[in-house]
């Protein structure tokens, strides 16, 4: 016990008679995180500074929640249309953009399917952020086709590419007509791509996109 109820005894403790006199119900409360007195010394945030969302009764609708509440996986569009293509055959899905995102959802897949899941990235770098990611998507489709020999690469815009302009569909059409050393052109998957930013829409509407 840190508190005691004689106020001069010399022992240190703060007399608890301080405390009802501050108001103070922090210590050894449920709260104790809060203060429940701005008058208080503790130091710690007055309980009434601090925005509370309470449940919704029974047959109530709920109250807008806070941003800390919100699912990350409702905002991703990328991650439906991986999802998408992952449910073609022979087909290897391929993230325009940074490797976090792939990484990502190749860890939530994973974690949902119980089995290893592959997402390929063009893996965006400081420069390729200033400069333009063409190279770096076109060494991307190379890597897939060589290690994966896909029948299909979905290839779905991120964030990053999206909010960088990048102009997928005349990259891809600049990688058809290189030459290239790659199997031949019988043997080579064929490139679909969807523009999916995860600042619009949510996975499912870039599952509905992957699809269409």
């Amino acid at each position: 016990m840190s508190h005691h109820d004689k106020s001069s005894c010399s022992c240190g403790s703060r007399p608890a008679e301080a405390d009802e006199a501050a108001g103070c119900g922090c210590e050894g409360g449920s709260d104790a995180g809060n203060c429940s007195s701005s008058s208080c010394d503790c130091g710690k945030a007055p309980r009434e500074e601090h925005e509370h969302f309470p449940e919704a009764a029974p047959g109530e609708e709920a109250g807008e929640f806070p941003a800390g509440s919100t699912n990350p996986c409702k905002l991703c569009t990328p991650l439906g249309a991986c999802l998408a293509f992952k449910g073609v055959a022979g087909c290897v899905p391929l993230l325009h953009g940074s490797q976090g995102c792939a990484t990502y959802i190749r860890r939530y897949c994973i974690s949902h399917y119980r089995e290893p899941i592959d997402v390929a990235s063009s893996n965006f770098s400081e420069d390729t952020a200033v400069f333009g990611g063409r190279k770096n998507l076109h060494i991307a489709i190379d890597n897939v086709t060589l290690q994966y020999r896909p029948a299909l690469i979905g290839i779905a815009t991120t964030c990053l590419s999206e909010t960088m302009g990048e102009n997928v569909p005349m990259m891809l059409s600049e990688y058809r007509s290189e030459q290239r050393e790659l199997p031949m052109d019988g043997e080579r998957p064929l490139l679909v791509n969807v523009s999916t930013p995860s600042f619009k829409g949510t996975h499912a509407e870039g599952f509905h996109a992957a699809v269409r």
